[in-house]
């Protein structure tokens, strides 16, 4: 039961790993800008598009306090739009902290029960506990992401604040949902690229020891 144990605390630590390096990688923005048009489809000219994904990132990732930002004397973002991102913040703060506790605790079994194998055994789980999350998450980004994603903020949001209107939300100008559905695509294979080879290395040392 402990190697289950290990591997779930494993999994969570690695998947919110790669959640962070996409979500606060700006060349990664900067590519979907360019991939879905984004500077065309603001009223801000590029630096100021840059500026203000550059401020998402420092808030989403704590080193901001707030995303009432201003770019050539003008606010970027309006009341509701800076509402919903304050929600956005408290999701990945405890996102966060559900990794490092995940990795704490998952180094403390292992210490805890001085075998080597519980650690390979943790890594084999990880894989099996992934695979078919994995997979699930890839079928339903690739059969109906919109559904998928229209689901997944009714979970995670008590309010409406999420629906924004492209017409005048440069949130959304900005973070189209094609821009969401490249990311989780990404983070999924990413992940899966991480977890199967350790995944194939636990059960080769597991079968060796």
């Amino acid at each position: 039961m402990k190697h289950f144990i290990v591997g779930l605390l494993l999994t969570l630590f690695i998947l919110g790993t790669v959640v962070e390096i996409y979500t606060f990688n700006q060349g990664y923005y900067l590519e979907a800008f360019e991939k879905y048009q984004v500077y065309d489809r603001t009223d801000l000219p590029r630096e100021g598009v840059d500026h203000a994904s550059s401020r998402i990132i420092a808030y989403l990732r704590g080193d901001l306090e707030s995303l009432d930002i201003l770019f050539e004397g003008e606010r970027v973002f309006n009341d509701r739009e800076l509402e919903h991102m304050v929600d956005v913040k408290a999701i990945f703060t405890a996102m966060g902290w559900l990794k490092n506790i995940a990795v704490l605790l998952a180094v403390l079994i292992l210490i805890g029960s001085g075998k080597p194998a519980l650690l390979w055994l943790g890594f084999r789980d990880a894989l099996m506990i992934s695979l078919g999350t994995g997979l699930l998450l890839l079928f339903l980004i690739s059969r109906d992401f919109t559904g998928a994603f229209i689901r997944f903020h009714e979970i995670f949001f008590t309010n409406d604040l999420w629906i924004l209107d492209p017409r005048r939300d440069r949130l959304i100008q900005m973070l189209p949902e094609g821009f969401f559905m490249d990311m989780a695509t990404a983070i999924v294979i990413t992940y899966l690229s991480i977890v199967i080879p350790l995944g194939i290395f636990g059960m080769i040392k597991h079968k060796k020891s």
